[in-house]
């Protein structure tokens, strides 16, 4: 009877390409457990986060989708400017050997940390300065949601769903283009 979107940008992209009544769609976004999120992240890390400086957070599928390959380089960019920071990405995927060669290729083994898949993700978003989304395309950042009710700067890359939750002009968090550059400004 109705076509659910999870957020206002995929309505529109959605209305626009399928070009059907507009009393069928309705936009719910993804439910998140704020309490247990609070509690959850209170609970002791897995392992000790290693690195100097600003410590960064990242938590996703290892897929073209996320961007983790742009972040990479990125970070080998603001490695060789010299600023001392850390990359802590939780989750698993396709792309993990992948990634785990590039970051080798580009001697980022003291900068960038794989976690691999964590069955309670928020202690890496409690202990981090910054979450940051690198990807390429969202329908509506869950991730991005719990950095939130977690009270973490945010910086994102500008995808669907990203303006909704950071506000149009990111008076909630910082929403760069969705590039490399971008992620490096």
């Amino acid at each position: 009877d109705r076509i659910v979107c999870v957020s206002n940008y995929v309505e529109a992209q959605v209305k626009k390409k399928l070009k059907l009544s507009e009393d069928k769609f309705i936009t719910i976004y993804n439910p998140i457990d704020t309490e247990e999120i609070m509690y959850k992240a209170d609970l002791p890390l897995n392992t000790s986060l290693k690195g100097k400086g600003l410590r960064f957070c990242s938590v996703g599928r290892l897929a073209k989708q996320k961007g983790y390959d742009r972040l990479i380089e990125v970070s080998a960019r603001l490695r060789d400017l010299e600023y001392e920071f850390n990359v802590h990405i939780v989750g698993e995927g396709p792309d993990k050997d992948q990634l785990i060669s590039q970051i080798d290729n580009l001697n980022l083994n003291d900068v960038i940390f794989l976690h691999g898949f964590q069955a309670n993700p928020y202690p890496y978003y409690k202990h981090s300065d910054i979450f940051i989304a690198s990807s390429r395309a969202e329908g509506f950042s869950t991730v991005a949601s719990e950095a939130v009710v977690l009270g973490k700067a945010c910086l994102v890359t500008d995808c669907s769903g990203m303006g909704e939750l950071f506000g149009e002009n990111g008076e909630y968090g910082y929403i760069v283009q969705n590039n490399e550059d971008g992620i490096f400004s």
